[in-house]
């Protein structure tokens, strides 16, 4: 099945960029297709999208493209992703498309970070499964107990969402090893975040070669 990856959270440097970047990176070491776009005002680069120019269309033509999208929606801007999905009946769009959607909230300790959770679930309701990132500092447990006495860390459960810990990000020379710890956090979410690996197919020459061997 192919996937709508949403990264979501109108509360300013909650590290959504990061963590496209992050996704992004991890599809391409294990040598899978996808697209990776930035919802943003006044969008100028390659990869940026103007909300003014997104339409089913535009959706309907990555989703064939690549079997995974993913979408940074920029912060201000999840309102109107929300009410683009329910208007353009994009749920369906994606049951065309043999597509889900995954929702991705990055929270910190900051309450404020917390509000668009809730947010989401209005917009998605149960059309979607939900992964909250929460960003946590080494040796402190503050980031991981506000989310957790928080009531959008309930309605989460009532969603079923999974949860992973994004480390603070490090030094710029450190960046590999954060990236080491990143991907490591995200095979354990992996199939229900990006969706079941495609199987490799047997290459042609080499099942050649095994039955020759066979034969002689």
């Amino acid at each position: 099945m192919n996937k709508l990856i949403l990264l979501l959270n109108d509360h300013p440097l909650v590290g959504k960029s990061t963590l496209a970047r992050c996704f992004s990176l991890y599809l391409s070491q294990h040598d899978r297709e996808h697209h990776l776009h930035f919802l943003k005002q006044g969008a100028a680069g390659p990869q940026e999208i103007d909300p003014g120019h997104l339409s089913p269309r535009l959706l309907r033509q990555w989703l064939r493209e690549r079997p995974v999208v993913i979408l940074d929606v920029g912060s201000g801007l999840g309102g109107f992703f929300g009410k683009f999905f329910r208007l353009h009946q994009a749920q369906r769009l994606l049951a065309e498309a043999n597509a889900s959607l995954s929702v991705v909230l990055p929270v910190t300790s900051a309450e404020d970070s917390f509000d668009s959770v809730i947010q989401a679930t209005e917009w998605f309701g149960d059309q979607a499964e939900y992964l909250v990132a929460i960003r946590t500092q080494e040796g402190s447990a503050d980031e991981q107990h506000a989310w957790e006495s928080s009531y959008a860390s309930r309605v989460m459960n009532l969603f079923d969402a999974q949860e992973i810990k994004v480390p603070q990000a490090l030094d710029p020379a450190d960046f590999r090893r954060w990236q080491e710890r990143m991907f490591s956090r995200l095979e354990r979410v992996e199939n229900r975040l990006f969706g079941q690996r495609p199987e490799l197919k047997p290459r042609l020459n080499a099942s050649r070669t095994k039955t020759q061997g066979r034969v002689a």
